[in-house]
């Protein structure tokens, strides 16, 4: 049987693998598909329930932040979506710990149960629109911790799955095995999209806003049981059965020290990930409803498509990385953003109401965007079995707090910054296009230190400092 993990092209006689080779459970792409394809409905629905809250933002502006104007509720908005980024490094180290100790089902079984139940909550809140002033206030203390429990629980499972799917990979195919658990998470933000597109295109705006924007929150919670009943037959990796006792016998501080590079290197990489999925995907539609440069449903139609576009670039970019290499696909595409992020931007402001140049600017992004499966996976095989998803869940989701949480806020206020409010008669017209492309800057920036890490990681290998990932070739 080969091994779960390809083993890394030999950059210096004197490095061994991050983690030992040890065999997976499955022999097949196809049997990997199936092994693990309950995990994948964990992270499809997780990623659904976690996309219901950018894809609804303007109905949860109206039922909660009417008060403070619409500034208030433009940023209001998003301080919620916030709350739940900051409490991700929390519950990446309580799931990681656990997923490292106890089994990576464990973690991905309750932190399914978590998603589930937070938020089925949000859509049972009382609101001021339906129960006027204390239901605007209790409502809103309540979006605050049920988003809170989100992030706690959403941080747990997907590195867990990551994790899951990557040590079951048959020999050579870890590049697909992780597509596959980037694609199930984005095709869960496709169904959400696509039922939120569906409701507004359906239901007029007085019925969405009032009692619409609760129905996707409650259909979590049947599907939810029943991939949790599913999850529960899944059978643990043989990497971490035999790893286990390792985990053990030498205690999380030891397993910790020797990897303060590591830690550096994937918290890096994982940069513009974050503000490519909340700066970009996430934050699009409301982008282009909040500055009035689309219509609610054709932004809501753009979105969709750019998750569409998505999947298949993911798993185009999985098995290229298995085939020519992760470093290298890592850094030619993290370049490549660097070139095109304000283009593409310009693209999105002057497309025009209706304009087919918006899905040609997703288009190109979505195959940018597939960067993320060479460079987190390669962050994640940076650690050995025994700590891998509490360390990188950790370095994950200190990222998505640094550069994810806050790319809506910058993004927002780097476009208020150049877009003077006064400006708005057609004398202006060209300075304000070009202000709106200002969240470009942030995209370039959260880039630029993707590739500052990624050309140390290459350069450590290479005189030996460090070991190469054991995802596969360098």
């Amino acid at each position: 049987m080969k091994c779960c993990l390809a083993t890394a092209l030999p950059v210096s006689s004197t490095h061994k693998e991050a983690t030992p080779l040890i065999k997976g459970n499955a022999t097949s792409m196809r049997a990997l598909f199936w092994v693990i394809f309950p995990a994948l409905l964990g992270t499809s629905i997780e990623f659904y329930e976690y996309a219901l809250y950018s894809s609804l933002t303007t109905e949860i502006t109206h039922n909660f932040f009417q008060i403070g104007g619409p500034t208030f509720g433009e940023y209001g908005v998003w301080t919620v979506f916030g709350i739940g980024q900051a409490f991700r490094p929390i519950g990446a180290l309580t799931f990681g710990m656990l997923s490292d100790n106890f089994g990576r089902k464990p973690s991905i079984v309750l932190s399914t149960v978590g998603m589930i139940v937070f938020t089925s909550g949000i859509g049972l809140l009382p609101t001021e629109t339906c129960c006027e002033g204390w239901g605007a206030t209790v409502g809103l203390v309540l979006l605050y911790v049920l988003r809170a429990g989100q992030g706690l629980t959403a941080a747990g499972e997907l590195i867990s799955v990551m994790a899951f799917a990557v040590e079951h990979a048959p020999f050579g195919h870890a590049g697909f095995a992780f597509a596959l658990v980037l694609c199930a998470a984005n095709a869960g933000s496709l169904v959400a999209a696509t039922f939120v597109s569906v409701l507004e295109s359906t239901l007029n705006e007085s019925d969405m806003m009032h009692w619409g924007w609760r129905i996707p929150f409650l259909c979590a919670l049947p599907v939810g049981l029943a991939i949790v009943y599913a999850q529960l037959h899944m059978p643990e990796p043989e990497a971490f059965i035999k790893a286990a006792s390792e985990a053990k016998e030498q205690g999380f501080c030891k397993s910790v020290k020797p990897y303060r590079r590591q830690l550096f290197i994937a918290t890096t990489a994982s940069c513009l990930h974050t503000t490519f999925h909340y700066g970009c995907l996430s934050y699009i539609k409301d982008f282009l409803i909040s500055r009035d440069l689309q219509t609610v449903s054709m932004a809501s139609w753009v979105s969709v498509a750019a998750s569409i576009m998505i999947l298949f670039a993911q798993l185009s970019s999985g098995l290229l990385a298995d085939a020519v290499g992760f470093s290298k696909l890592s850094v030619s595409m993290v370049v490549s953003t660097i070139l095109c992020a304000l283009p593409l931007w310009l693209m999105l402001v002057y497309a025009g109401k209706g304009g087919a140049l918006c899905f040609v600017a997703v288009t190109i992004w979505s195959i940018l965007y597939s960067s993320n499966v060479p460079i987190l996976s390669l962050g994640l095989c940076l650690f050995p079995v025994n700590v891998r998803t509490t360390l990188f869940g950790i370095c994950y989701n200190v990222a998505q707090l640094a550069f994810g949480a806050t790319a809506p806020f910058i993004e927002n206020a780097m476009v208020d910054a150049f877009v003077p409010q006064q400006s708005n008669n057609q004398t202006d017209s060209t300075p304000l296009e070009l202000g709106y492309a200002a969240p470009a800057i942030w995209n370039l920036i959260a880039a630029s230190v993707t590739l500052v890490g990624l050309l140390y990681y290459c350069r450590s290998v290479h005189i030996g400092v460090i070991e190469p990932s054991s995802i596969g070739p360098f």
